[in-house]
């Protein structure tokens, strides 16, 4: 049902002429679009079955925030700023935040988007003030964006999947997750010009990055943890990106191999710290307490 939904969103998008050229701001609605599928199948699909349990314990809608919530919106950031320092490693050359920042105006100016930060902010306070504004009113704004996604992902998905194990069901959820976002990667989105060898990545990329979301939806008890996660990472990825100059588009922001060698070592510390294959919580899953 997912993938119906937003494949063929993209199909009926594409036979009108988008994405001939690439993912640009006509596109936007469209993705907007494509991005509601994993929520419309979990909705559908929880209330069809609603019998075996109800709507907020299929989809994680609990909303008691813990300490975990804390590491789901500062990991991200970390992960992000993280990844332009290890693509530095690599060779790729890195700007300071005056120069980041007038590369900022640029593109505002180009995209004549209105902003919270005034006009008048420009080099290295419109490059601090635009990572506060993403961490913080971004980060909140893209949670409910990110949530058309994570509904279905570490909502129904997880809630399905996680009695076969950590490891095994985030795995399996890595797969789907990559793979419905194939046309829009194929299109040239994140890797723009890389279409094949973008989608493997993306794949590569959500397979790596579902058990550290998985840990943060598990231990936040909550689906709008995930989602916070997801929706800091979109927020921040960005703003990180303008420190690079001229980067391959492989290691261009935490979508690329630097990003990628971060959440592995992430997933590392997972692995040492909880055994595969066993409940984190094995006293309070699946039997959470609705809120």
């Amino acid at each position: 049902m997912t993938f119906g939904f937003s494949w063929g969103i993209f199909a009926i998008a594409y036979e009108k002429g988008l994405f001939r050229h690439g993912v640009g701001i006509e596109e936007l609605p469209t993705l907007a679009a494509f991005m509601a599928g994993p929520a419309i199948a979990a909705l559908v699909l929880t209330i069809l079955n609603r019998r075996n349990s109800g709507i907020v314990q299929t989809l994680g809608l609990h909303i008691r925030p813990n300490r975990w919530w804390i590491l789901a919106w500062g990991l991200p950031i970390i992960l992000c700023f993280g990844a332009a320092l290890v693509s530095k490693l690599a060779g790729v050359h890195l700007q300071g935040p005056v120069a980041a920042g007038d590369a900022l105006a640029r593109v505002r100016e180009q995209l004549g988007r209105r902003s919270l930060i005034p006009l008048s902010v420009h080099g290295a306070k419109l490059f601090y003030a635009s990572v506060i504004a993403a961490a913080t009113f971004g980060s909140f704004a893209n949670m409910f964006a990110t949530l058309t996604e994570e509904l279905g992902w570490r909502g129904y998905l997880w809630s399905k999947l996680r009695p076969i194990g950590f490891w095994k069901s985030n795995g399996l959820i890595g797969i789907v997750w990559g793979v419905w976002h194939a046309p829009a990667i194929y299109a040239g989105y994140n890797y723009p010009g890389e279409r094949w060898r973008g989608v493997l990545m993306m794949v590569l990329f959500c397979v790596s990055m579902a058990p550290v979301i998985g840990l943060m939806r598990e231990r936040g008890k909550s689906v709008l943890a995930a989602s916070l996660f997801h929706g800091t990472l979109n927020g921040i990825a960005g703003i990180s990106t303008m420190l690079l100059v001229n980067a391959p588009v492989f290691w261009n922001g935490a979508a690329g191999w630097g990003g990628l060698i971060l959440v592995l070592i992430t997933d590392a510390i997972i692995f040492l710290r909880y055994q595969p294959g066993s409940y984190l919580l094995p006293n309070s899953y699946p039997q959470e307490s609705a809120v």
